[in-house]
């Protein structure tokens, strides 16, 4: 008796090192690959990582759960226990998925509020008629944030900075409401200041280092188009110079900064 117990104890012992080296060690080595993979910061290699990922999620599901019927006493009632596991997750998965779908939750906003990165910045605006869409007014956010290619890329975040954004009652990133200005700044997420605080902004940078007030009326997003639309909305009163700043990367491949002497009128205006 004792020599089968022990001979049955080596044979499932070797049945669970055979199943380990079928099962295991292949998902052991893909996973490994990726990480390899992940370190190569290119384009190709991020692109193909974000693919990747996602297979191997699901081809661990299914690799453990069949080195698990493999090795178990009874790989019947393992198997059903997986089926029903299967099932539901993807009930799960579907009840997450289908809110969405219908538009009734946004999970990037739920997530953001959990993890303390906001992403404000990405999806903050609301329909204008003229200039087709522009940022929400009297919006107040912080937190320490990614920026957009470390977002889109899923990169590690590299600003461990809090950040803070506000807009005033227009919907322009200036922290107070300003009825007037000696400069106003038009442009797109250049000047409305993307990746830095309040304080940091070319407008807020500006107005420090001339002493007047300068207003920021950058909206991320905008092109050449929006830009001039918003500057010709200006009615002349007064001899007071504004200045126009915008990039044209959406252009062309070098960043230009053009000043324009524009009568002033008032913010409120706009």
């Amino acid at each position: 008796m004792k020599f089968f117990s022990r001979y049955d104890s080596l044979s499932r012992t070797r049945k669970v090192t055979v199943w380990s080296v079928l099962w295991i060690g292949p998902l052991f080595l893909g996973w490994a690959g990726l990480i390899v993979l992940s370190q190569q910061m290119t384009e190709s290699t991020i692109m193909w990582t974000q693919r990747l990922f996602g297979w191997m999620l699901l081809m661990t599901f299914v690799f453990l759960w069949s080195w698990g019927i493999g090795i178990s006493r009874r790989p019947r009632f393992t198997l059903f226990r997986g089926i029903a596991w299967t099932i539901t997750l993807l009930g799960l998965i579907l009840c997450l998925e289908l809110p969405a779908t219908l538009k009734l939750v946004h999970w990037g906003l739920a997530f953001e509020q959990l993890s303390g990165e906001p992403q404000n910045y990405l999806w903050a605006y609301q329909p204008d008629q003229e200039l087709e869409f522009r940022r929400r007014p009297k919006d107040h956010w912080k937190g320490y944030l990614s920026s957009d290619i470390e977002f889109g890329w899923l990169m590690p975040r590299s600003n461990h900075e809090l950040l803070v954004f506000t807009y005033d009652k227009w919907g322009y990133r200036n922290t107070v409401d300003l009825n007037q200005a000696d400069v106003a700044l038009i442009g797109d997420s250049y000047v409305e200041g993307w990746y830095v605080s309040d304080t940091e902004t070319t407008a807020q940078r500006l107005q420090t280092r001339l002493s007047r007030p300068v207003v920021n009326l950058g909206v991320a997003g905008y092109g050449t188009k929006q830009e001039l639309l918003l500057s010709l909305k200006r009615t002349p009163s007064g001899l007071i110079q504004e200045w126009l700043f915008f990039s044209s990367l959406r252009v062309t491949t070098s960043m230009m900064i053009t000043v324009l002497s524009i009568p002033y009128c008032p913010i409120h205006q706009i």
